[in-house]
């Protein structure tokens, strides 16, 4: 078996023994407190194991023969040079010291844990033997896994560490991802820790030069130690802030949807009422060329009446009648202007709506970049898209309103002076048909001529001003689609985002009613997870023998693989076995 190189600490209470001084095994039956196994094994360099034995310590309360039990393929007293007697697994013990010490061999025995042990050289695996010596990217790996007869008392309570000491003569760029590297001398030492219950494979990797390894070194303790539990109180006040700031966002998104409710209800307002702005521009101007029609024939009359004036009946029953037809053009434009002052009214009361909702569309202006930035922002796609598709409609609408604006502001105008005009001329009329009907027939034929010239030549330019109006009605007539199309596509955009924050508002709804319980779920996470840790009533059992129960105190386990390294002569022992003395056997045995 190979030398151990590995410092027990059951030796530290260790007396030692002349080789001269013998002590005769006592009949006294004695009595032990606690007892302590240390198990010790060798592996092979590919972690197989080789040997195993096991130190077991007494603290003694009475002096005399205690019993122990295990399947010992041998045993040896490391306290005093009396024997020990064994009897179907049943061991006698000459405790004559304290504390006792005593060893038993179990090559047969398995350990709970077995450590597959790979080495690759340049990523080719390769095996111990043919790797020493070598150089290059070394990496060596141990796979520790549970054994088909391990008790889970060890799996599921012990820790095993792992570790390894590189000598910085051949070792260089050490990396071990999954542990600790830490100086130690001028060499460098690895560290690994599985977990109990947990099955790993660690692995470390370095630049060698001339490959020689001292082996890894493998230790299993419990983890008996109770982990205090961490003061969460700021991690949970933390949490929740974060459940009530969910809970206000929610709040937010509400009110939001409220607004963009609202705002798709206007926007539908608006929508309704651009149409019959576009409805009646569109009576409007089919109307125009029945107005200038009407208008060319109350302008022919009026000049026909001048013009056969002389041809006319001028007795009294002449101008009476010429006064009746003066009367009746005159109510046609009394209904004329009434109609104008009708549809002025209507057109002012729908363009202020328009124009209204038009100026609640914001100025800002929104750069290139910014619309980049939002597109490349963790919103959803969709709702950018619809956002910034929304936003560009409504730009395009309010410029498009702009330009047209002027067209819009002198139509309410207009309608006002051609209905001013109309009364105007109606009163005229009525004045003349007043003149006639109260005037002497001779001298009235001349102040109706003369009354005639004049309203031709004013109807004359209230024609050429009821033409120009017309025109300028054509023409917002033919641009204010365009204007109404992007009223109807601010509206389709705001239904389409008010439908967006309806899921928004159900998704944060969902995500308050999950982060309600946040700081209760949290604690009881962390408590769940801490008890995986907590092995403070972890009852110790003995490794050797399940009958050695009562009084175990600790057991660990020291394991160490074998050194890969260049073959050397080995020096033949100068002393014997016999001529030996306790001490000797007992530090041959590391």
């Amino acid at each position: 078996m190979m030398r151990k190189t590995i410092a027990v600490t059951a030796a530290i209470g260790l007396l030692i023994y002349p080789a001269s001084q013998t002590f005769a095994a006592t009949e006294q039956e004695g009595s032990y407190s606690e007892k302590h196994e240390v198990i010790y094994a060798t592996l092979n360099a590919s972690g197989e194991q080789d040997g195993l034995y096991v130190v077991n310590e007494f603290n003694i309360n009475e002096k005399g023969t205690i019993t122990d039990y295990g399947n010992y393929d041998s045993t040896e007293n490391l306290s005093t040079v009396d024997e020990i007697t064994s009897n179907d697994n049943e061991l006698s013990l000459p405790a004559t010291e304290d504390p006792f010490y005593y060893r038993g061999d179990m090559n047969d025995q398995s350990l709970p844990w077995t450590f597959d042990v790979t080495y690759k050289l340049d990523g080719e695996m390769v095996e111990p033997s043919d790797i020493v010596g070598e150089s290059g990217t070394v990496t060596m790996s141990v796979d520790v896994n549970h054994s088909e007869s391990a008790r889970d008392v060890f799996t599921e309570n012990f820790m095993v560490q792992v570790s390894a000491t590189m000598n910085s003569d051949i070792f260089s760029n050490i990396s071990a991802p999954d542990g600790t590297v830490a100086s130690v001398g001028q060499d460098q030492q690895v560290s690994f820790t599985v977990m109990p219950g947990d099955e790993e494979t660690v692995t470390l990797e370095a630049e060698a030069e001339s490959f020689e390894f001292d082996g890894f070194s493998i230790s299993a303790l419990p983890a008996s130690m109770s982990v205090e539990q961490p003061n969460t109180s700021d991690m949970t006040g933390d949490m929740e802030e974060l459940s009530d700031g969910v809970a206000e966002l929610h709040d937010g998104v509400s009110e939001l949807n409220n607004g963009l409710n609202e705002l798709n209800n206007g926007a539908s307002d608006l929508s309704d009422g651009s149409a019959s702005v576009l409805n009646g521009l569109r009576d409007l101007n089919s109307g125009s060329s029945d107005l200038i029609g009407g208008s060319e024939s109350i302008q022919s009359s009026i000049d026909e009446m001048h013009q056969n004036l002389a041809n006319q009946d001028t007795s009294g029953d002449g101008l009476s009648e010429m006064a009746t037809g003066l009367e009746e053009i005159a109510s046609g434009l009394d209904e004329a202007a009434t109609g104008l002052d009708d549809l002025r009214n209507n057109y002012s009361e729908a363009y202020n709506e328009l124009s209204g909702a038009i100026q609640e569309i914001p100025d800002s202006q929104l750069s290139e970049e910014q619309l980049q930035s939002l597109k490349q922002s963790d919103a959803d796609e969709e709702v950018v898209d619809t956002l910034i598709s929304t936003y560009e409609a409504a730009q395009t609408t309010k410029g498009t309103y702009q330009e047209v604006s002027e067209a819009f502001d002198a139509v309410s105008p207009a309608l006002e002076d051609t209905s001013s005009q109309l009364g105007n001329i109606a009163s005229e009329l009525r004045t003349m048909a007043e003149e006639l009907n109260n005037a002497d027939p001779a001298s009235g034929l001349a102040e109706l001529e003369e009354g005639l010239a004049q309203l031709s030549s004013e109807y004359g330019n209230f024609h050429s001003g009821l033409v120009d109006y017309t025109d300028g009605v054509g023409e917002l007539a033919n641009s204010y689609p365009s204007v109404h199309s992007g009223v109807s596509d601010l509206q389709s955009g705001l239904s389409d985002i008010y439908s967006g924050s309806n899921e928004l508002r159900d998704g944060s709804r969902e995500l308050r009613d999950q982060t309600s319980d946040l700081p209760e779920e949290m604690q009881s996470e962390i408590d769940s997870m801490m008890s995986d840790y907590d092995f403070d009533n972890f009852e110790m059992k003995s490794f050797v023998s399940e009958k050695n129960n009562d009084r175990i105190e600790s057991v660990q386990f020291t394991l160490q693989t074998k050194k890969i390294e260049m073959e050397e002569p080995e020096e033949e022992s100068e002393q014997t076995n016999e001529d030996q003395s306790i001490w000797d056997r007992f530090l041959n045995l590391f």
